[in-house]
């Protein structure tokens, strides 16, 4: 849910452009003299009107007004506990008491309490004078708070363009270097930006270039002069000398005359600028997801925070695309200026952000996603001409080794623009546990150590979920479910080691012994009438290495004789995704092998249908939010035409992690098939040598 916060009087812009007040009396006539007189004195004003002191705290979180008016009749207590509770909840707000008689002593006393002014509707002309007083108050604080916003909001962005320019940018006053960003450091032969600042410029500058370089700044500091660059010879950190060029021109920051400095090695500047538009810098950013091998992500983890601003649609109604525009841009360079320098952000999209973050652990990542939230929400973007708070939801997922980062990208990205809609400046997680890194090298080394162990005895182990049938069908259906067996006999999921299972590329060999224990438990239940049908989800590496898995596969099979169509593989949608052609020909050779094919975590994307069409799956197991979806209350016929579309194919549909009776009727409504979750029955493991399916 969007969480809650006074409301500033920006929000309120659209709703009333007059002035509000809060009257608190027990008679609504004293808010209608109120409105009055400074209606008659030509100001557009609104009062509201509210009988109980007591409620006072509820109005001020639904609305903040520019004035607050209480009148006085029940005694000195009430008035002074009123006080301070107004001036707690909404700070810097006048509270003005109203008395029936104005007394020196008692308003010497209604003043120290805290209130703003004492007025008494006998004196009309001075309590309307009291009120525009205030009302001009106010009026200057604003103006005050929103100039101390925009200049906060122009360091910002000055900071963030020096920081990330690829140009070797300086700011000087009065000689004096006060901005400086990495470039500029490193043309100089050092490290770090912060120790520049209180440095002089001709400290860098060799004595023989020093009369040219002051020069050139005193040409510079002339408002009708652009002067060309001077070549000049610069001291670097080692006391060696490099020949540069400095251009120069006049700058205004903060009130005070600056000189901008750009330092380059040839006649003009020839490095390219970084990625200005979304395509570029989603091209930037499948590049560098491409490339996470080289980050070494087993000593630390890499999250992709997916940023999408909420409520859009509305803010480009209000202001219109260019202003809407210019306020996201502003938060390119908000995000630029508060990430760590081993952080890289990109736009993905109008309105959408990707930030790539670094840490120790997961955990590490959801606070930093935390902390870019609130950042966001706290602030208030845009200039004098359009300005507005935002508030953004955030979907994290944890990037591998492997090649799949992309549709981990793609998973955030579709989570990130759901929660959005839904509820809005939230964070969530996109990636299922099994993705989540581990948070040390000593627990990763741990699990390895036990996954071999598991791998080469018998601690490993196999659970079983029931498939039920809301259609009466009496073949019993089951989800196989790998676990580890602690040293006290518990069942440990697979989403606590299977992420260094797939880090160390164990996963092939674990995709076999599972597969292994099913088809051995398959020819034990030859003899019986009815033999259930057992669902094995297979990891994306026996797509990668089909080649040795497809005959290992098929050998398997004729030793156990076999009836294939008790086994139906399982494959998530993001992996057929990734590579649809290879994909589509593994799983059409295992289809001829007369195994069933069920498609997981189905729905997730646009092409859902497309590839269904391709894969021709007997069974999808719907996406958790797709099912949410055909839950919830409200049609979406979305949803309900792509279940159809899947029926008319003769695929049968499976809706996971259901909780409740209620939300089984509404399953069976919309056209699914089956259901899975703890409410139909939790998981039972085993790892006995007699495998008994649930």
């Amino acid at each position: 849910m969007r969480s809650k916060r006074i409301p500033d009087r920006d929000d309120q812009a659209a709703e009333f452009k007059g002035i509000e007040l809060l009257v608190i009396s027990p008679s609504q006539d004293t808010a209608e003299v109120v409105q009055t007189q400074l209606r008659d004195a030509g100001h557009n004003v609104h009062a509201t009107w509210l009988d109980k002191p007591e409620n006072v705290a509820d109005a001020l979180q639904s609305k903040l007004p520019r004035l607050i008016c209480y009148h006085e009749q029940s005694g000195e207590q009430d008035i002074h506990r009123l006080i301070g509770l107004c001036l707690n909840i909404a700070p810097g707000i006048p509270v003005i008491a109203v008395v029936s008689t104005l007394d020196p002593a008692r308003s010497a006393d209604l003043l120290k309490a805290g209130a703003a002014q004492v007025v008494s509707p006998e004196h009309k002309v001075l309590m309307t004078r009291a009120l525009e007083r205030e009302l001009e108050s106010v009026n200057l604080q604003d103006k005050l708070k929103y100039s101390r916003r925009q200049v906060s909001g122009l360091r910002r962005q000055l900071g963030a363009i020096v920081a990330e320019s690829p140009e070797a940018l300086a700011y000087v006053h009065d000689g004096i270097h006060t901005h400086l960003n990495q470039s500029y450091v490193k043309l100089f032969g050092f490290d770090d930006p912060a120790e520049f600042e209180g440095v002089p410029l001709m400290d860098l500058v060799a004595p023989e270039s020093r009369d040219s370089i002051k020069a050139l700044l005193n040409r510079a500091a002339k408002p009708d002069e652009k002067p060309d660059p001077e070549r000049f010879v610069a001291q670097r950190a080692d006391d060696s000398n490099i020949t540069l060029n400095m251009r120069c021109r006049p700058v205004s920051m903060e009130g005070e005359k600056q000189t901008e400095v750009m330092v380059f090695q040839e006649a003009s500047s020839t490095i390219a600028p970084p990625p200005t538009n979304p395509f570029e810098a989603r091209i930037a950013l499948y590049e560098t997801l491409e490339e996470v091998k080289a980050l070494r992500l087993k000593e630390r983890a890499l999250g992709i925070v997916f940023i999408c601003i909420d409520d859009l649609e509305n803010l480009q109604d209000r202001m219109g695309l260019y202003a809407a525009d210019q306020i996201m841009s502003e938060v390119s360079l908000f995000l630029l200026a508060n990430l760590s320098d081993a952080d890289q952000s990109f736009r993905f999209d109008v309105g959408e952000y990707v930030v790539l973050v670094s840490g120790q652990s997961s955990a590490d990542i959801k606070a930093s996603a935390e902390q870019i939230r609130a950042a966001i929400d706290a602030e208030v973007f845009g200039d004098e001409h359009a300005s507005s708070p935002l508030t953004a939801s955030i979907a994290v997922a944890f990037a591998s080794e492997d090649s799949g980062n992309i549709p981990r990208l793609l998973k955030a990205q579709r989570l990130a623009r759901k929660t959005s809609v839904r509820d809005g400046n939230t964070v969530v997680m996109a990636t299922a546990d099994e993705d989540q890194p581990s948070n040390s090298q000593d627990s990763d080394h741990a699990w390895l150590t036990r996954i071999k162990a598991g791998l080469e005895g018998d601690s490993f182990a196999l659970a079983f979920q029931s498939i039920n049938s809301l259609e009466g069908e009496s073949r019993q259906l089951s989800e196989v479910q790998l676990r580890l067996v602690g040293e006290k006999g518990e069942g440990i999921h697979a989403g606590e080691f299977l992420p260094t299972a797939q880090r160390h590329g164990l996963m092939p060999m674990i995709d076999q012994w599972v597969v292994g224990q099913v088809l051995e438990l398959a020819h034990r239940q030859r003899g019986r009438k009815e033999h259930s049908l057992m669902f094995i989800k297979l990891s994306r590496a026996a797509i990668d290495n089909s080649d040795a898995f497809i005959p290992w596969l098929q050998k398997q099979i004729a030793e156990y004789e076999i009836d294939t169509a008790d086994i139906a593989v399982a494959f998530d949608e993001e992996t057929l995704q990734f590579n649809v052609k290879k994909a589509t020909s593994v799983v059409q050779t295992l289809k001829s092998m007369g195994l069933k094919l069920a498609v997981h975590g189905f729905g997730n994307s646009a092409n859902s249908l497309q590839l269904l069409e391709l894969v021709n799956a007997d069974y999808v197991r719907l996406d958790p939010l797709f099912t949410e979806s055909l839950i919830a209350p409200e049609d979406n016929q979305r949803f309900a035409d792509m279940v159809q579309s899947v029926k008319d194919g003769d695929t049968k549909i499976i809706a996971s992690q259901v909780e409740d009776a209620n939300s089984m009727a509404r399953l069976w409504q919309s056209g699914v098939h089956y259901v899975q979750g703890h409410f139909v029955q939790e998981s039972d493991s085993s790892h006995k040598s007699d495998l008994n399916v649930a």
